[in-house]
C-alpha cells in the first residue's frame, strides 16, 4: 500500500491503468501476460494513474539526410500509479483504451520512497526511438511495430 500522503495527488491521477504481468513465453516467444490488474480511481478512491509525454532530440552523426547527420529522437512517457506494484521489465503498462498491440516496451520503473523509506508510489517509463522526426526504428518487443503515442 502506498505511503499516506500519495493520496493528496489522487485528484490528479485521474486515468484509469491497466497492468498486466508476464507470465511466460510460448514456444514462438510470444508473451503470455496474466489477467489485467486495474487501478482506477473510480473503483479504488485514490488509486488511479496518469500520463505525461516527452520528446527528446539527439543529433547524431552519419545517417539519412543530405547533410549526414540523422536527428534521432526518443519519445517517452511516463505512467505514474498511486500504488506499488511489483512491475517488471518485460510487463504491460498502460492507459485504459489504449491500443495494446502497439504499445512501446519499459525503459524503466521507479518507486520513490518517503522519508521513513516507505515506497509511495510507482513510475513506469515507456519509450520508442523515432528517427528523422517520422520512421520508427525498432523496438525490444516482439510483434507489430510498437512505439505509438495517443
Amino acid at each position: 500500500m502506498p505511503a499516506d500522503f500519495a493520496y493528496e495527488f489522487a485528484e490528479l491521477c485521474q486515468e484509469t491503468v491497466v497492468w498486466r504481468k508476464l507470465l511466460t513465453r510460448d514456444s514462438f516467444a510470444k508473451p503470455v501476460y496474466d489477467d489485467p490488474v486495474v487501478f482506477s480511481p473510480f473503483t479504488s478512491p485514490g488509486l488511479g494513474g496518469r500520463r505525461f509525454y516527452r520528446r527528446t532530440r539527439k543529433v547524431s552523426s552519419g545517417g539519412a539526410t543530405p547533410a549526414g547527420g540523422a536527428v534521432d529522437y526518443i519519445q517517452t512517457s511516463e505512467i505514474w500509479i498511486l500504488d506499488v506494484p511489483e512491475i517488471g521489465p518485460d510487463d504491460l503498462v498502460y492507459i485504459d483504451g489504449d491500443d495494446v498491440d502497439r504499445l512501446p516496451p519499459i525503459l524503466s520503473i521507479e518507486q520513490p520512497t518517503d522519508e521513513p523509506g516507505e515506497k509511495v508510489y510507482t513510475q513506469v517509463c515507456l519509450g520508442s526511438a523515432v528517427c528523422c522526426g517520422g520512421s520508427r526504428a525498432a523496438s525490444t518487443r516482439t510483434g507489430p511495430s510498437h512505439g505509438s503515442f495517443r
